[in-house]
């Protein structure tokens, strides 16, 4: 009677114990779950993010710099112009043909409906001066012969309002000066700036270049250059991560697992950015890369926390030792995880006392993601490692590579970090 009380008893604890196991599992499920949707909503967010590189926007609107421009732009319309350069690397732009061209690129950039005026030699006036008075024509009349003749005497009879301004000293160069409507918001600008190169592009030979610059040039640039940098930045930081955590786990989830955490985090901001209308300026730039760099410590505590424990253990481990081991790991380090993420928080939001907002907006992604690495960090990686280990572990597999105590202290690339900084102790 005994011994079948026993074998109830183990029977009805086995049995609990697999009801349990099975609700934990079918909870982490659904909280993965939550953590895709939310993660698929967000990266639906990204492409509505716009990049404005414009440093207008680090001018309070409220400044008095700010308010004189827009009275300034609606009196007397734009106050940046882009000045469109005609070089040529023989002969000089007096000549007929190169004439031609500068009056068709007059024409066709006068039609644009983001411009407002057009000045170059072949529309510009000339003043006449009598005894009696003066007359106003236009500096070149037709291309002829006669008119060739008389816009060169007129430049030279005129050098101060033409040399240097319109035509280089040495007539290699010549200037169409466009200035764009007032109030052209950012997309405008980018439009028309690309369909001025659109247009010189058909025209660009061995003899002809088209240099462009001016302030809506040097923010389009700017803008290409802040695309280009997030495209590529945050992969670079993402591989040498990938680098680091390999020489320090060895591990497929060791690596895996942080990075996911990251990526998931950064989602998160940039969806949240994309959601709110929130531009990527040159502040903003630097927030995935930097979530990258300082989100990735507190999933390696987690995860070095967690095969330090299990370095201890031997034989098979069943899923509730697993899971107890995963708990005692978070317990171990959850609140110096905790402490690292509010005072990093705290240090990005000091920045809401910037009168500057991009650095404000700065400031605030910064402590969201750093809060978003945390929860990557505290909630998806050990619910991660729960789904990956449910069926247990076997210890023996598992200690066939270093614990992480053996390989701290041996791979190379900290031996010679700790080369590099002996060395420069010795040289100081």
């Amino acid at each position: 009677m005994l011994r079948f009380h026993k074998v109830y008893f183990l029977l009805t604890t086995d049995r609990r114990g697999k009801i349990m196991r099975s609700r934990h599992i079918k909870i982490d499920i659904v909280v993965l779950t939550v953590i895709i949707i939310v993660t698929i909503l967000a990266s639906l967010q990204i492409p509505k993010i716009k990049v404005n590189s414009s440093t207008d926007v680090f001018i309070p609107k409220e400044h008095e710099i700010s308010t004189i421009n827009e009275i300034m732009e609606e009196e007397f319309g734009a106050l940046d112009s882009i000045l469109l350069g005609v070089r040529v690397n023989f002969g000089t732009v007096l000549e007929p043909e190169v004439l031609t061209l500068i009056d068709t690129l007059t024409e066709r950039l006068e039609s644009n409906s983001y411009v407002k005026q057009v000045i170059s030699l072949t529309n510009t006036d000339f003043i006449k001066s009598y005894p009696e008075g003066m007359e106003v024509v236009p500096l070149l009349k037709d291309f002829s012969k006669e008119s060739l003749s008389l816009l060169k005497k007129r430049i030279v009879e005129s050098e101060e309002l033409y040399l240097g301004t319109l035509i280089s000293r040495d007539n290699k160069m010549a200037v169409i000066v466009i200035q764009p409507e007032s109030g052209l918001s950012e997309y405008e600008s980018r439009a028309l700036y690309d369909e001025i190169r659109l247009i010189t592009d058909g025209y660009i030979n061995s003899n002809i270049s088209f240099p462009v610059v001016g302030y809506p040039v040097v923010n389009r640039e700017i803008e290409v250059s802040v695309s280009a940098d997030i495209a590529y930045l945050i992969p670079l930081v993402a591989v040498l991560i990938l680098i680091i955590l390999f020489f320090s786990f060895r591990r497929i989830e060791g690596v895996v697992l942080p990075l996911l955490a990251l990526v998931v985090g950064c989602i998160w901001v940039v969806g949240i950015m994309g959601a709110l209308g929130i531009t990527f300026t040159m502040a903003s730039l630097l927030v995935p890369v930097l979530l990258l760099a300082v989100g990735s410590a507190y999933g390696i505590h987690v995860l070095s926390q967690f095969y330090e424990l299990m370095s201890q253990k031997t034989g098979f481990l069943p899923f509730d030792e697993v899971r107890l081991i995963i708990r005692r790991s978070l317990g171990n380090i959850r609140l110096s995880v905790i402490l690292a993420g509010v005072t990093t928080a705290a240090g990005f939001l000091s920045q809401l006392s910037s009168p500057l907002g991009p650095f404000r907006a700065f400031g605030v992604l910064s402590a969201l993601g750093v809060v978003f690495s945390q929860v990557g960090a505290l909630v998806l990686i050990p619910l991660l490692l729960r789904l990956r280990y449910r069926r247990g572990i076997d210890t023996n597999r598992f200690h066939k590579q270093k614990s992480l105590e053996v390989r701290s202290r041996t791979p190379g690339i900290f031996i010679f970090f700790e080369k590099i900084v002996r060395w420069k102790k010795l040289t100081i």
